[in-house]
């Protein structure tokens, strides 16, 4: 009878966490909607969500369109979490035209059943074959334009200077990448997960972002390992459950052989890396300094290989002025993000990625002090070293107690 009674507690018990996750997902839900989603069709069959805000009408018009893509394990709403932080509505409302790329898995993008084994088995090359030339081609061709920028998030950048290497790298006007890695060398540990996590087919991570999402915002050492640093009170439970998507293991796995081989290589034989010095598009690279997940010596890896005549670099964080802490993601949403780094983005879409002359060195010393050194794991406080124990004070010098007179009669 008793295991009968523990056999339906367990039961229960998977039963409700699903329903607690989708449950707080509900809630904590940020539903924005697109001026359009194009339903953009890859070579391989699958279904992309490819999302435009059109410029606002009294604004001067740019030639290029933007083209912005997420993460691991991300989605558009990072490029559009708030009326404040919103990259996307931000561009769009200084004349320039934007599209937000969901990858496959991600989004409104087409998913697998969870039970679809075979389907979940796509990697980083697939991302860069596939995916991202559908939504180029795709972005041109809606807006007429020969050649569009490339903002990428994290792997949206990978993906970014991978495709400037390949046969649509003539159509990108320029490359902005936004916390990217070029360096897996502080990722190494991971490599002792591999025997555990490649029994399963997936990392179910928006369902386990959404239980704990309420939980975030009183736990500080979570948000600086997840990189929601400096958000506004009430972001951090968003930033949980809606920037989330789930993670094949072969993707997974494919980053994991990145951090032992120490490059980024596709199955095939391209290195992603040591390609990167033939590349001459206009590129702006941005880090953040209290970045755990991507440090920024990672960050600057890419910037000093690429071979552009012009290229930028900016870490952004106290050390370079800016009023508080910046992690992976609050270069997207963070409560300062709009005023302090947005502009960085701005201007160079606008005229920094014509002119090489014009561009100014942002990677002062400070800055690529910041940049060459490892980003700190967050850790408890040092116990305050014992006080040493104060000399002895010397023992009072005895006086003999003098005998009051006994009074006469």
């Amino acid at each position: 009878m008793f295991w009968v009674k523990l056999i339906l507690l367990v039961a229960f018990v998977v039963a409700l966490v699903p329903m607690v996750a989708y449950a707080v997902g509900r809630f904590l839900r940020i539903d924005r909607r697109a001026d359009v989603t194009h339903h953009v069709r890859t070579a391989d069959g699958w279904t992309l969500a490819l999302h435009e805000y059109r410029p606002a009408p009294d604004a001067p018009k740019r030639a290029e369109p933007v083209l912005c893509c997420h993460g691991l394990g991300g989605n558009r709403v990072g490029f559009d979490f708030s009326e404040r932080t919103s990259i996307a509505r931000s561009l769009a409302a200084r004349g320039h035209r934007v599209f937000l790329l969901e990858l496959r898995g991600a989004g409104e993008s087409e998913t697998p059943i969870f039970y679809d084994t075979p389907r979940w088995k796509w990697n980083f090359d697939t991302y860069v074959d596939l995916d991202a030339p559908a939504a180029i081609d795709a972005v041109l061709a809606v807006t007429g334009a020969k050649k569009l920028h490339w903002v990428g998030h994290s792997m949206g950048g990978m993906i970014g200077y991978s495709v400037s290497q390949g046969p649509r790298g003539d159509r990108l006007a320029s490359l902005v990448t936004m916390g990217s890695p070029g360096s897996f060398a502080h990722a190494e540990k991971a490599q002792v997960l591999r025997p555990v996590v490649s029994h399963f087919k997936a990392v179910y991570l928006a369902q386990i972002s959404q239980l704990f999402a309420p939980l975030i915002e009183y736990i500080p050492k979570v948000q600086r390992w997840t990189g929601n640093e400096n958000l506004l009170p009430g972001d951090y439970a968003k930033s949980f459950a809606n920037l989330q998507s789930n993670i094949p293991i072969t993707l997974l796995l494919q980053f994991a052989d990145f951090a032992r081989d120490r490059t980024v290589c596709a199955y095939d034989g391209r290195d992603f890396l040591a390609g990167l010095a033939n590349v001459s598009t206009p590129y702006l690279c941005v880090g953040a300094e209290n970045d755990y997940t991507i440090p920024p010596s990672s960050v600057q890896v890419i910037h000093d290989t690429m071979g552009s005549a012009n290229k930028r670099l900016h870490i952004v964080g106290p050390s370079s002025g800016a009023r508080g802490r910046y992690g992976h993601l609050t270069m997207l949403i963070g409560r300062d993000a709009a005023e302090e780094l947005y502009p960085v983005l701005f201007e160079w879409l606008e005229s920094g990625w014509k002119n090489a002359a014009a561009a100014p060195v942002e990677s002062t010393e400070a800055v690529q002090k910041i940049a060459s050194a490892p980003a700190k794991t967050p850790s408890r406080r040092p116990k305050p070293a014992p006080k040493k124990a104060d000399a002895p004070k010397p023992a009072p010098k005895k006086t003999a107690r003098k005998t009051p007179p006994k009074p006469k009669g």
